[in-house]
């Protein structure tokens, strides 16, 4: 329970969070101008079946809270919407070599500035590069006339499939550089296979993974520390499933079939 309740604080902390260079670069392609991110508010990694949502069954509630946490993620690709007005360049946000610098130099770079009402400013810099396979995506923020530091980077493949992942950052206006640790890094994965999505942070306190079947079925397992903690199935319908537990030391401590 303690690590649930850190866990949800930091999630809160987040949410918060959130809702409060030289030129030597060529002109990227007009397809990285055009380029937006695979999922959003209404199309979250995890399509969630509509008997877990409305179950009062303890299992379907932790399967529909931990799906929850991880579909949670589209809350930060607000900051991939700039607003009208945005000033549009494609000078790369950062230095070289610097803690969470700049890693390419065709860029496309909307920044806009907003007033907290206090006489501080936040300039927010949304910086799109590319490389063969990938699309990335950057969000750099800037408290008053200090540097920018980057609060989220990702990158999602180009083809079909959805595979990708994204860090979030610590910003700490305060300080005049980056921090090197992300405080969650989201991962997923398709095939033809399922949909494979993993949430976890810098210091391995926390890990939940998710497999998505094809026909909507899945699996979850939630870790802390490295040591499983719980584990559970729902059916396509998420009308029935499984549930494991798990003591500190990972051995099982309970076991069975639920449904609603």
């Amino acid at each position: 329970m303690k690590n649930l309740v850190k866990f949800f604080s930091l999630v809160f902390f987040l949410a918060f969070a959130v809702s409060c260079g030289d030129d030597d670069s060529d002109s990227p392609s007009t397809n990285l101008e055009n380029a937006e991110f695979e999922f959003s508010m209404a199309e979250p990694p995890i399509t969630v079946p509509t008997a877990l949502t409305q179950s009062n069954d303890q299992n379907a509630l932790q399967i529909n809270t931990w799906l929850g946490t991880a579909n949670a993620m589209t809350g930060y690709l607000s900051n991939f919407q700039t607003p009208a007005g945005a000033a549009k360049s494609n000078t790369p946000v950062g230095k070289k070599g610097a803690v969470n610098g700049r890693t390419k130099e065709d860029v496309v770079v909307y920044t806009y500035t907003s007033d907290d009402g206090m006489g501080n400013t936040i300039s927010v810099a949304y910086q799109l590069s590319e490389d063969a396979d990938d699309y990335i995506f950057e969000i750099f923020w800037q408290y008053n006339d200090s540097e920018f530091q980057r609060l989220i980077y990702a990158e999602e493949s180009k083809d079909p499939l959805r595979n990708g992942f994204m860090e979030v950052y610590f910003i700490d206006p305060t300080s005049s550089g980056s921090s090197s640790e992300f405080i969650l890094r989201y991962e997923w994965e398709e095939t033809a296979a399922g949909f494979t999505f993993r949430v976890f942070d810098s210091g391995d306190a926390f890990e939940l993974m998710i497999v998505v079947l094809p026909d909507n079925s899945g699996s979850l397992t939630l870790s802390y520390s490295g040591v499983r903690s719980y584990e559970a199935t729902w059916n396509a319908d998420g009308t029935s499933g499984t549930f494991s537990t798990f003591d500190s030391e990972g051995n099982e401590e309970s076991s069975g079939t639920w449904s609603v």
